[in-house]
């Protein structure tokens, strides 16, 4: 199982509270595990597990079944816990597709940058790409993108990452510890809150040791959901 801790210097405030407000209330110290889905039954016999151990949320991650079948486990999941954060991670879409398929109860989504985005041009159409699809849903959730390995600075999708991510995911590297992972992706993206993702052995649950937290709110957004 995998666990996202969340850091940021600071408060949100105005919309942006309000819209982090809608899942963690006042809270400042978020944990989110994230849960790889096989089967319905697993996921809310794990969703229950970690909800009970006081985890503010969930990720879903979808293994062996189709992202229709995720999102609608997703949707059981949310109406089980009413108030408390699901998010999704499909791994089967491409992350400009899957905007329009997130039904109104998923309040996360969690993405991957390609790793063909390797010039100027690519970085460019994949930013237009990402930014359209949010335009163009009628979701109104929290972006979390995966930053590794675009963190170097000659990497030309590392800046623009924060124009379309609300939160931006940096994974356990070998050698680097999470301060020095924090540091790295705070000179990049300055003021872009981070989550740190910690990967732990099946069978060693989840502990729930928060960290602060904070968001950026997302653009309304304008089209039907598909």
């Amino acid at each position: 199982m995998a666990q996202l801790a969340l850091h940021s210097s600071g408060a949100a405030t105005g919309s942006s509270r309000d819209h982090f407000a809608r899942y963690f209330g006042d809270r400042r110290r978020v944990f989110i595990p994230a849960i790889h889905v096989h089967d319905r039954n697993q996921a809310w016999r794990d969703a229950d597990t970690v909800h009970h151990r006081g985890a503010d949320g969930v990720f879903l991650v979808n293994h062996g079944i189709g992202y229709q079948k995720l999102l609608r486990i997703a949707r059981i999941v949310a109406g089980r816990h009413p108030g408390w954060f699901v998010g999704v991670k499909c791994l089967d879409l491409r992350p400009q597709d899957v905007f329009c398929r997130l039904p109104p109860e998923v309040g996360g989504v969690w993405t991957d940058i390609p790793t063909g985005t390797s010039n100027r041009k690519e970085a460019r159409a994949y930013q237009t790409a990402i930014k359209q699809a949010r335009r163009d849903s009628n979701w109104n959730g929290l972006h979390f993108v995966t930053v590794n390995p675009f963190l170097q600075d000659e990497s030309p999708i590392g800046p623009a990452i924060a124009d379309f991510a609300d939160v931006i995911v940096t994974a356990d590297a070998a050698g680097q510890s999470q301060d020095n992972l924090l540091q790295q992706v705070r000179s990049i993206l300055p003021g872009c809150p981070v989550a740190t993702l910690t990967r732990r052995p099946e069978e060693d649950p989840p502990r729930i040791a928060p960290a602060s937290c904070q968001h950026r709110n997302a653009e309304a957004k304008n089209c039907r959901s598909q």
